[in-house]
C-alpha cells in the first residue's frame, strides 16, 4: 500500500546528494535533469505521506493523513509509472558514474513499488504492528511548539473519520478480493485496539503547552 521506506531512504539521499561538492560540479543536462526528478519525487511521496513527512521532520502536510481512497492509490501508480519513463528518458551515459548508481537503485526501486500494486496489499491497511487503530501513539513523536502545530493536528482530528471510514472500505475490498491477513495475525490486532486507557486519559495540554497558546496566541479583538 505503501512506499516503502527503503525506496524512501534513496530518494531522500538522492534528492540530498545534488548539494555535496563533487554534485554541485554536475552540470550537464542529464545530471540537472536527473535530480530535478528526484526532488520532484522526494515532495510528491511526502506529500502522499503525510504522516511519514511528519516523523522525517517534514511539517508542510501537518493538518492531513494519507488519501486511502481506491483513486488516490490509481493516481499515485499512473505518477510512478509516469516517473519511470520520465527516468528512462535521460541519457544514463552522459551521467557520473555516482549518478548512474543513484539512477539505477532508484529505477529499480520504483520499478518493485510499481510491480507491487498488482498484488493489491493495499486492501490489508491494518495489522498487528500498525494502522489506523495506533494513531494516537504519533502525539508523542510530532512537535507540539506553536500554535500552528496545535491547529495542524486539530486539522488531523477532524479529518480522522474520513480516514476510518477509508480504511474501513479498504478491508471491506480485501474481503471480497480474498487478500486477507492470516487469522494469527488480526487476532492481535483487537488486544491493540483496545488497550487504550480511558479510564485515566491524559490530559491534553499540560502546562507547558498551555503556555505555547498563551504567549502565541493573537491578542483578542476589541468588541465595539
Amino acid at each position: 500500500m505503501r512506499l516503502s521506506s527503503k525506496i524512501l531512504f534513496v530518494v531522500f539521499l538522492m534528492a540530498n546528494s545534488f548539494s555535496t561538492p563533487a554534485r554541485q560540479t554536475q552540470t550537464n543536462d542529464a545530471a540537472k535533469q536527473l535530480h530535478a526528478l528526484f526532488e520532484s519525487a522526494w515532495d510528491y511521496e511526502m506529500q502522499q505521506e503525510p504522516v511519514r513527512a511528519t516523523l522525517l521532520g517534514d511539517r508542510r502536510w501537518n493538518d492531513r493523513w494519507e488519501n486511502l481512497s481506491a483513486s488516490a492509490f490509481e493516481e499515485r501508480h499512473q505518477y510512478r509509472l509516469a516517473l519511470v519513463a520520465r527516468l528512462r528518458s535521460i541519457d544514463r551515459s552522459q551521467l557520473s558514474p555516482p549518478d548512474q548508481l543513484n539512477r539505477d537503485l532508484f529505477l529499480h526501486e520504483y520499478e518493485k513499488t510499481i510491480e507491487e500494486y498488482q498484488y493489491r496489499l493495499r486492501l490489508l491497511p491494518i495489522n498487528q504492528r500498525g494502522g489506523v487503530q495506533t494513531l494516537d501513539e504519533l502525539t508523542d513523536l510530532v512537535r507540539f511548539q506553536t500554535v500552528k502545530d496545535y491547529e495542524d493536528w486539530i486539522a488531523r482530528l477532524g479529518a480522522l473519520p474520513a480516514l476510518m471510514d477509508q480504511t474501513i472500505e479498504l478491508m471491506r475490498e480485501g474481503v471480497r478480493a480474498r487478500v486477507l491477513l492470516p487469522k494469527i495475525v488480526l487476532q492481535r490486532v483487537p488486544p491493540r485496539s483496545t488497550n487504550k486507557s480511558l479510564t485515566k486519559p491524559k490530559r491534553v495540554l499540560s502546562s507547558s503547552h498551555s503556555r505555547v497558546i498563551r504567549t502565541q496566541s493573537p491578542p483578542p479583538t476589541a468588541s465595539v
